[in-house]
């Protein structure tokens, strides 16, 4: 599986698994509500920005080479983690401070990246990258 297909893969599943937590804690009510962010712990949009920080690091820090898979698996971690919270790049705080099964604004994020990710990995396919 190259690396671009890691990406696309961990980006999805983040989001998926993350939008589960949600629907189970404030829709099905199967997880306590204190699964979710509730302004005393960072949401994990932090956390995302920390891996694209990381793997970005050992990659151009410290000279890691960018094709080994624990830099994609690092990074498309990250990246899901990020896009799943997107009102942040926005700057929307106040709508991340309300727990809500579906942030808006990510779903459309996460889609435009995942198309991005598979013309990408569609024109390396056809070998015009």
């Amino acid at each position: 599986m190259s690396n671009l297909w890691i990406i696309a893969t961990l980006v999805a599943l983040v989001f998926i698994v993350s939008r589960l937590i949600a629907f189970a804690t404030l829709k099905w009510h199967i997880l306590p509500e204190n699964t979710l962010s509730n302004g005393r712990r960072p949401h994990h949009f932090v956390y995302g920005n920390i891996l694209i920080v990381l793997a970005s690091f050992l990659v151009v820090g410290l000279g890691v080479n960018a094709t080994n898979v624990w830099i994609a698996v690092t990074y498309g971690l990250g990246l899901g983690l990020v896009l799943d919270e997107f009102p942040h790049w926005l700057g929307d705080v106040k709508e991340l401070t309300r727990n809500t099964p579906v942030v808006p604004g990510a779903l459309p994020a996460v889609i435009i990246v995942e198309v991005v990710l598979l013309v990408v990995i569609l024109l390396k396919t056809l070998s015009i990258l």
